[in-house]
């Protein structure tokens, strides 16, 4: 009988073991193999036009937030100024959180070609600062960016065409490093940035993005509320037209150009607080579980929750293994891991030291830094620590 009991309580801690293992896998490659099935099954595509009448253009307002960007924010202002959308349709506000670059002074300077300033005395956070240009904003189509990306001619004019459609009220573009040729950014954040897009845009063939890209997204004005301190306005804005009964899409044609980030630390810091706000936005919605809506709330958990939950999956993987050290499958896993933070370590040390290193390492330590950082971000949301104000990444301008 004893025997009987210790055969069924091995089981379980192997069931286990491999339930958390399988959560990791789903995150990371089941989910994204679900939606690319489906897509091929299917074949469905939101129908938009791929033009607009130029007779029917609406009027934009383009919203751009700003924090000690004096040094990048002529040459964005420039940019955006020679979109091909016609600039009798194009309202420019340009907001300063209490900059002390002369921020406001660039800004001012455009005064005559149509941007209007909205600045804040003292710091306040991106989404405070949104809702006081919202406040002032005119138009029924806003759309957002930041101050350190660029835009194609056709950007906006490729964002409003598929909000003709009454269905849909987020259109999300697609974001594109300029700097992905680089090693530190191709097999990191590039390869990151590339599922992502990925996984957006087979979501947004169904209607159902659940995240925007904050350099490049478009919204109905009539779906747009005051945002809460410290809480990202690409993450909840999406939520609130899902929730609203409306379509969020992807329209790939619409492209928004920053630079990557080359430092681990930055990128570290980046992610934690990217985490760290996009929780508070899913927490603002209830995570789609107060009311239920069922899809949602599966596409939510499968797109970001699982993602950052994946490093507590594999150290609760890791703490069930000891248990199983007879078998030689899971003395082989502990051998792996210990590998890994070896490897790991190694990796820093020579990223420290400015050196050069395989590809498949400088891949293994950024999935580290990034699951880090999920870990800090999630411990950070947890302990109520609000990120209202932000740093300006140097390697990113």
């Amino acid at each position: 009988m004893d025997t009987l009991g210790s055969c069924h309580k091995i089981a379980s801690v192997e069931l286990m073991f491999w339930l958390l293992l399988g959560l990791v896998a789903y995150a990371y490659l089941g989910y994204p193999a679900i939606l690319w099935i489906a897509v091929r099954l299917r074949g469905h595509r939101l129908a938009s036009p791929a033009q607009l009448d130029p007779g029917a253009l609406p009027h934009v307002s383009i919203l751009l937030p700003a924090y000690n960007e004096a040094r990048w924010l002529r040459r964005r202002l420039e940019n955006l100024l020679a979109l091909r959308y016609p600039s009798e349709l194009v309202e420019i506000l340009v907001g300063s959180d209490g900059s002390t670059d002369g921020t406001a002074e660039v800004a001012r300077s455009f005064g005559a070609k149509g941007v209007r300033l909205i600045e804040s005395a003292e710091r306040c956070g991106k989404t405070a600062l949104l809702n006081q240009m919202m406040a002032v904003a005119s138009s029924d189509i806003i759309v957002f960016t930041d101050a350190n990306a660029l835009f194609r001619a056709e950007t906006v004019e490729r964002l409003v065409a598929p909000l003709a459609s009454p269905r849909v009220g987020c259109v999300v573009g697609e974001l594109v490093y300029v700097n992905g040729g680089l090693p530190s950014v191709r097999t990191g954040e590039g390869l990151y940035w590339r599922l992502e897009n990925v996984i957006k845009e087979m979501e947004g063939r169904f209607g159902g993005a659940v995240v925007g890209t904050g350099a490049v997204y478009a919204m109905r004005r009539a779906l747009c509320q005051p945002l809460p301190s410290g809480i990202s306005d690409d993450a909840l804005n999406p939520l609130l037209v899902l929730a609203a009964g409306y379509d969020v899409v992807v329209e790939p044609g619409a492209q928004a150009f920053e630079l990557a980030s080359t430092s681990l630390r930055e990128e570290f810091q980046r992610k934690a607080r990217m985490v760290t706000r996009q929780l508070g936005a899913h927490a603002q919605m209830r995570f789609f579980l107060k009311p239920l809506r069922p899809v949602l709330a599966v596409r939510l958990a499968s797109h970001k929750l699982l993602r950052w939950l994946a490093p507590v999956f594999m150290a609760a993987a890791l703490l069930v293994n000891f248990a199983l050290m007879d078998h030689w499958l899971n003395q082989a896993m502990l051998g792996i891991s210990l590998a890994g933070a070896l490897a790991f370590a190694c990796g820093v040390r020579i990223a420290r030291g400015n050196g050069t290193m395989p590809a498949a390492l400088r891949f293994w330590v950024y999935f580290c830094v990034v699951n880090a950082a999920a870990v800090r971000g999630i411990a950070d949301f947890l302990r109520g620590r609000q990120r209202a104000t932000w740093t300006v990444s140097a390697t990113t301008r």
